[in-house]
């Protein structure tokens, strides 16, 4: 039987309303046993968040994890002014220890199943640093081995403070 951990800590630490809004709908969709994939997320019911949500995939490759881009929100497109959708991870950064320390919290949610809030902030083409903050949640579609994370990148627009990391 799959052990959902107890989530109370990270739902006492959200604090955007949309993050808020993703959580609630994610913990929503939880099947009676294991825990919610694919299937059970349908876009249809969160419209006001889809411009902020990207989906990634999990891909274990000859013993090891990949992670693909599945959809990008048009929010997110159009802050980095390109289209990510259907590429590796490890194509879209520029900067190798932005893309070491997202890849360290997707392992560490895969191997926890404790779903991962915090602050970074991207480098945007010809821009400065624009400051956010990343909801992941992990899913599963049989229940037990995740596959796939529904997130969410909701903007601050304040470059006043250095990045805890940045992707560029």
């Amino acid at each position: 039987m799959v052990r959902i951990p107890d989530f109370s800590e990270l739902s006492d630490r959200i604090v955007r309303k949309p993050h808020r809004e993703l959580f609630e709908y994610w913990r929503s969709i939880f099947p009676e046993t294991g825990w919610p994939g694919r299937q059970h997320f349908d876009p249809v019911d969160i419209p006001p968040l889809l411009g902020k949500l990207f989906l990634v995939d999990i891909v274990r490759d000859a013993g090891k994890l990949r992670f693909r881009y599945r959809l990008l929100g048009v929010e997110i497109t159009k802050r980095a002014e390109r289209d990510m959708t259907g590429k590796w991870m490890e194509e879209c950064f520029s900067d190798p220890d932005a893309f070491a320390m997202i890849e360290r919290d997707y392992h560490q949610i895969i191997d926890t199943g404790i779903p991962h809030l915090g602050q970074f902030s991207i480098l945007a083409p010809g821009k400065e640093y624009i400051k956010a903050n990343r909801l992941v949640l992990p899913m599963a579609s049989d229940g037990e081995n995740f596959d796939m994370f529904v997130g969410m990148w909701v903007y601050n627009d304040d470059a006043s403070q250095p990045p805890e990391y940045t992707i560029s």
